[in-house]
């Protein structure tokens, strides 16, 4: 094995302490009309979340910012859109999201998908919504969900006509329910609706989902599953790049470019796609850390997937007299 250089590690390293207290922040925003059943459909998906978190006025006064203890996720929910006053919430809103996404801000701050609830009992897709549609898919991967749903009768057609810039249109019945005739209705579609928003997030945002939802136990498994498929799993280092911002990531960037004069990741299509937002391409900045962390005959031995972190990590402490 290679000397890996006591300063990559401690780069590496300086970042641990903020990255573990992010954890990758996740941030979605749900938007419909008042009595739509979001709120429903949030606290089947995530549990309960009541307490507003954000820091001095919301974005609009009809927008609110939720999120709970020990959860990577933050909900930001449109509430009363239909309300007079739209087109100024509206505007606010935007400005907020576009200020947001901006490829330099942290990604942490970025709104990484966006549910628009629409209600199957009502039947009607309003000009709001139609607006409002364009507008998020604009910034971010959009998801119609149709609440309670009971009996389409032709209703999800009719809204992804009317919807077509939304990646899908899903129709959920979030709790189970009783009807006047007692026949019951069961809860339907939320394991689709959950699966289908974790295949449309950000790669480096989804083991955060996985970790916020509530329905389905496999969904972390199955992130897991796929890294360790593709030989791009690490069981010490994947989930700290997992949580870490772009900005945490750039001297550890810097220095890989400078120390590593056999380098690959200048030649690597998602750097040269998305620098400097590096936590978009996070997977390739690890492979070349255990790359960087053994030598040219060792990686080729491995299948080009360099050392695990733990060995590097041993390697250094022993190289500068570090003690367990």
């Amino acid at each position: 094995m290679s000397s890996f250089g006591a300063e990559l590690h401690n780069e590496l390293w300086a970042s641990k302490e903020q990255a573990i207290q992010d954890r990758g922040r996740l941030n979605i925003l749900i938007a419909g009309r008042s009595g739509v059943g979001k709120s429903t459909l949030l606290n089947a998906v995530f549990g309960e979340y009541r307490a507003q978190t954000g820091q001095g006025q919301p974005i609009t006064q009809s927008t609110g910012i939720y999120s709970k203890e020990g959860s990577p996720l933050t909900i930001f929910d449109t509430r009363g859109m239909e309300m007079a006053g739209f087109a100024e919430g509206f505007g606010s809103l935007e400005r907020e999201i576009a200020q947001r996404n901006k490829a330099e801000t942290d990604h942490n701050r970025h709104m990484h998908v966006a549910w628009l609830c629409i209600g199957e009992d009502g039947r009607r897709v309003e000009e709001g919504d139609i607006e409002l549609h364009r507008m998020l898919a604009k910034y971010m991967p959009l998801v119609v969900v149709i609440t309670k749903a009971r009996s389409d009768q032709g209703f999800q057609a009719q809204v992804e006509g009317l919807l077509p810039d939304a990646r899908m249109v899903m129709r959920v019945h979030a709790i189970s329910a009783v009807d006047d005739d007692g026949l019951e209705k069961k809860v339907t579609g939320l394991n689709e609706l959950v699966e289908s928003t974790y295949d449309l997030m950000p790669e480096a945002r989804q083991l955060a989902f996985a970790n916020a939802q509530q329905v389905s136990a496999d969904l972390n498994l199955k992130y897991i599953n796929r890294r360790k498929a593709e030989g791009n799993w690490d069981d010490d280092l994947s989930p700290l790049m997992d949580s870490v911002s772009s900005e945490d990531l750039e001297p550890l960037v810097a220095y890989i470019l400078k120390a590593n004069v056999t380098e690959g990741l200048t030649g690597c299509p998602h750097y040269k796609a998305h620098r400097p937002d590096h936590a978009k391409y996070s997977g390739a900045i690890e492979k070349e850390i255990r790359l960087f962390g053994g030598n040219t005959v060792s990686n080729a031995l491995r299948g080009n997937r360099g050392v695990r972190y733990r060995e590097i990590t041993i390697d250094v402490a022993a190289k500068i007299g570090a003690k367990n």
